[in-house]
């Protein structure tokens, strides 16, 4: 995703007015800035009213100069910048040569006289200062963001108004947000540099002018910069079992050894005889790990008695029963009534080992011998015990920005950014049952990205800024039977006819034993593109600025359950027919006869899906009188039709570079007549070219082309300290990872399969493998007939969330180089990601026509005749409720794809309304300090823009039911956070000297 022509949010901006003694405007006065520790130095001139801008500034403190023929030179000195923020600086010149010069003790206004964004600015001193908890991963430096009002933790966090996952977050200007709506925040902490690379953070709920789109909602870090002085630190954070106390009951304390360390280095280049990069090029590097190990917590489960892999169940007891007699299935025999089964039990309850299953004895030679019971008096339930197994979490994060300034009207930037994480285990394996029996799987995620930015002045009052960032994500999730490619479990079995690739353990769910193995793996990628540019131009009484942004986000997503197959057994084989009691049989001695109940296999599977976002913006910073700012702007954005759909052929996931054309999605269309039954509306549809139920386009759903977003915001300055502020404007939020893993049926084999086919009492035998089955494709228009589909709906699925947005606040600058505020923001959400249409749902009004009984009973039955209740369709067997529905022929139509990040519906509302006070200490006298209250209350029916959240309505004909109290409301929130710096030591306060400073 992306958060396109933010070119101010890592930076900022200066502005002001130049006027002579008698309060006229200077015209083409020279004003500059010089940042006070890199020398770096921006330019510009006054307008025709004596306006000038100088955007794009470097954070920091800054020597600014005014100058102009006929006057003193005013100099300004520690004029501070902080990201995405907008200073004014209005200078007064006094008469007389230019080669003299006036220190001017005015400072520049800390109240936002100029716009009427709503935000938080979380400074350097803060940054460096508030602790950050170490627990059980790296260190995340957005959850320095909790510290700003308005933000809540819920739901992946949700800014002022906003769905939880709604936001945006930026990294020097430019996005760096997971593809996955529902993982956004967990994955923040990979896709940021490392905490002590970060300088700022701004948080941004309302008021955003027309260059911020996609989001409601912005969390911005800003990165730090080299300076003309080499400096740097070396850190670790330790936490470590031996300082923790045990627990009253527990023998010692539990394992558990985190390190959090790092280092960071910055300063000019310089490469001695060849370059001096003092005063224009610098860098910073830093890198931070992570490393936990975490003990195994006590585990139980089952395991066979010993003599039971040799076949001996003469100690299978239960209390109450004593033992549990088995039965031959193969003694199978219908008694001469015709109805009643007989089977021949086992001699002395013992299996002989000539009847075990060869795939069954393959299995069992890999149990570690110490897989045994080892629970003195457990019998047969619960009888192991194991605490052995380490969990590891390494983390490795690096980061390295370059800035080149080579003359005054040009600067670059670059930044680039690796990160990795990852979940193993120890040589002891995971907890629970020993390698190779245990199927827990391990997981490894990578993000690197490259950004890069050109500021150029074409002239003294026009100013352009290029950007351009890649970032990739790369995610596997693995069994840790699937782990080694060369494994050929399936050889090693005998396993047969299975989809393969033949590197999993099958996964075998054995009735009254722990499961043994497990065979999946999952990965997705992705990777955004975006190009971005920003043109500002100052004329007159106007600031104006415009740009364009593009981003082509990519994302796959695939894996593949069962691979080797999969196995199921219960007790029905050894038991004796017809007996329910649970009394006669074992589930593991079904096993080692290799009679299973169920089996099933999956192909692999993979989706791809790329968007191109696109549009524009106009905005003008309109200042109508000394006092009176208008803020007024329009943005268009468009999100393209997706593209991609489910790839075939697929052998492994290693394969997944070399796919062709994918085949496709698979969607559901309520209007369109089934041609297989009887023209009943509903139909599986499916993109590309086939018969009458594909679309012959490569789109399966509308985009939305009217997303154009007006902003208005004024702001008056009462007095000198005192603003006065308005806004009311309209976003949109962003379309991403509308498909998940979902829309891909009919496109995949994905099968399971049992006994109920086979004639009574007889059962399918691992040893003869896998029925044949057939690769897909199985494109049909009753793919999945009496099961689930989904629906991406048509006109819905491909338009953004809408967001209005207003508020009203007033802000007073304070002694002490502090700033009061106090604000009202009210947001309205349409057309939200949500998951509560249940369109498939019975209308209610048939409970009361027809009653429970009959819309229990079946279509066929007589009381369902003389009711009347037609049959929907030829064919049709289900009950009267079921053929009452208004797609009779499957169970459910989900609209949200089924998958927490899977979206196609857009018919959430909210509405939030909050008052908001803060306070808000720069650094002076050692104290810096940030206060907020809120006041709030949010409604809605769609809490978050994932699913798991926004639940389905309980009556989907009266939806309107389902909007109330937010999930995440707060009535009361009161934050405080400060940093205070004793006054001791060195240039502080009381000085001792000597080693006390």
């Amino acid at each position: 995703s992306v958060l396109p022509c933010a070119a101010q949010l890592d930076r900022g901006t200066l502005t002001g007015v130049v006027t002579d003694p008698t309060g006229a405007a200077v015209v083409g006065a020279k004003v500059q800035a010089v940042h006070q520790l890199t020398n770096m130095t921006f330019e510009t001139e006054t307008s025709m009213t004596g306006n000038y801008t100088l955007p794009g500034l470097e954070l920091g403190r800054y020597r600014v100069t005014v100058e102009a023929k006929g006057f003193k030179r005013a100099v300004f000195e520690n004029i501070e910048i902080n990201a995405g923020a907008t200073v004014r600086l209005d200078a007064g010149l006094q008469l007389g040569a230019v080669t003299e010069t006036v220190e001017v003790s005015a400072q520049a206004a800390a109240i936002q006289t100029d716009s009427t964004r709503v935000s938080t600015n979380i400074t350097t001193k803060l940054v460096e200062d508030l602790p950050l908890v170490v627990a059980g991963q790296i260190r995340s430096v957005f959850n320095l963001a909790l510290v700003a009002p308005e933000v809540k933790s819920d739901y992946n966090y949700r800014l002022g108004g906003g769905q939880g996952s709604a936001w945006e977050m930026a990294m020097d200007g430019t996005s760096t947000t997971s593809a996955s709506v529902q993982y956004q925040t967990e994955r923040t902490p990979l896709s940021t540099v490392p905490v002590d690379a970060i300088a700022e953070i701004t948080v941004e709920t309302s008021g955003m002018k027309a260059e911020f789109g996609r989001s409601m909602g912005v969390v911005s870090f800003a990165t730090r910069s080299g300076t003309n002085e080499l400096h740097g630190n070396v850190f670790d954070f330790l936490r470590n079992n031996a300082f923790d106390a045990r627990g009253f009951f527990a023998q010692s304390a539990p394992v558990l050894k985190q390190n959090d360390f790092g280092a960071t280095l910055g300063g000019p280049v310089v490469l001695p005889k060849l370059y001096d990069g003092k005063n224009k090029t610098f860098f910073f590097a830093s890198y931070e790990g992570f490393r936990n190990r975490a003990g195994s917590s006590p585990w139980y489960g089952t395991v066979p008695l010993v003599e039971m892999y040799d076949g001996d169940f003469s100690n299978y007891k239960k209390s109450g029963v004593g033992m549990m007699q088995l039965y031959d299935p193969d003694s199978t025999v219908l008694l001469p009534d015709g109805k009643t089964y007989s089977r021949t039990p086992f001699s002395g309850n013992q299996i002989p080992k000539s009847r075990f299953s060869k795939v069954a004895s393959n299995y069992i030679a890999l149990r570690p011998k110490d897989m045994v019971p080892n629970v003195a008096g457990a019998g047969i339930t619960n009888n192991y015990f194991r605490d052995r197994g380490m969990r590891l979490t390494p983390w490795d994060k690096y980061s390295v920005r370059m800035d080149h300034q080579p003359n005054v009207g040009n600067r670059f930037s670059f930044l680039w950014m690796d990160g990795k994480m990852e979940e193993k285990f120890g040589e002891e394996g995971a907890p629970g049952l020993p390698k190779p029996f245990n199927g827990t799987n391990t997981w490894v995620r990578k993000n690197r990205s490259g950004r890069f930015s050109w500021d150029y002045t074409i002239s003294p009052r026009v100013f352009n800024s290029f950007r351009v960032a890649i970032m990739r994500e790369a995610g596997n999730v693995t069994a840790l039977t699937c782990l080694d490619p060369n494994a050929k479990w399936g050889a090693k079995l005998g396993l047969k006819n299975t989809p393969g690739p033949d590197q999993c353990l099958p996964g075998y769910g054995i009735a009254g034993i722990t499961g043994w193995g497990g065979n999946a793996w999952g990965y997705d990628r992705g990777k955004n593109r975006i190009i971005t540019n920003d043109v500002i131009i100052v004329t007159g009484q106007h600031s104006l600025k415009t740009g364009f942004f593009w981003n082509k986000d990519e994302w796959w997503g695939g894996g593949q359950h069962r691979p080797n197959g999969s196995f199921d057994f219960n007790i029905a084989p050894t038991a004796f027919p017809g007996d329910g009691s649970g009394n006669t049989g074992s589930g593991f001695a079904s096993f080692l006869l290799g009679k299973a109940y169920q089996w099933g296999l999956e192909t692999p599977r993979a989706v791809i899906q790329t968007y191109h976002y696109y549009g524009g913006y106009l905005q003008d910073d309109w200042r109508l009188t000394p006092k009176l700012t208008m803020n007024l702007g329009v943005r268009w954005e468009y999100t393209g039709p997706l593209k991609g759909g489910a790839v075939l052929g697929l052998k492994d996931w290693t394969d997944f570079g070399s796919y062709g054309k994918p085949a496709g999605f698979m969607n559901f269309n309520p209007t369109m007549p089934n041609p297989k039954l009887g023209g009943r509306p509903g139909t599986i549809i499916y993109t590309g070219k086939c018969d009458d139920w594909c679309t012959g386009s490569d789109y399966i759903f509308k985009t939305y082309k009217d997303a154009i977003a007006p902003r208005l915001g004024l702001a008056y300055q009462i007095r000198n300290g005192l603003v006065l502020r308005a806004y009311g404007g309209v976003m949109y939020g962003a379309v991403k990872t509308t498909g998940g893993s979902t829309h891909f049926q009919g496109l995949i084999l994905n099968a399971t399969y049992n006994n109920s086919s086979l004639p009574a009492y007889t059962y399918f035998n691992i040893d003869d493998g896998l029925p044949p089955w057939t690769p897909p494709p199985f494109r049909s228009p009753i793919t999945d007939l009496g099961g689930v589909t989904y629906y991406w709906q048509e006109q819905d699925a491909g338009r953004p969330p809408q967001y209005y947005s207003w508020n009203f606040d007033i802000q007073k600058q304070l002694p002490g180089n502090m700033v009061a505020s106090a604000s009202y923001s009210g947001t309205r959400g349409v057309h939200l990601s949500s998951a509560i249409l249940n369109i498939n749902q019975m209308d209610p009004k048939y409970f009361w026509q027809y009653g429970r009984d009959l819309l229990n009973a079946s279509i066929t039955s007589p009381a369902a005749v003389a009711a009347g209740i037609p049959v929907p369709y030829p064919g049709f067997t289900g009950t009267v409720a079921q053929a009452l529905k208004p797609y009779p022929q499957w169970s459910d139509v989900q609209t949200s794809g089924g998958q927490p990040s899977s979206i196609g519906e857009r018919a959430g509302n909210s509405t939030y309304h909050a008052m908001v006070l803060k306070l808000d200490k720069r650094y002076s006298s050692g104290l810096t300090l940030l206060a907020s209250y809120v006041l709030s209350k949010m409604f809605s029916d769609a809490d978050a823009a994932y699913i798991g959240v926004s639940q389905r309505a309980m009556d989907h004909y009266n939806r309107r039911l389902e909007k109330a109290l937010s999930w995440s409301d707060q009535t009361h929130d009161l934050r405080f956070a400060f940093s205070y710096d004793l006054p001791f030591g060195k240039g502080r306060h009381w000085s001792f000297g000597g080693p006390l400073d």
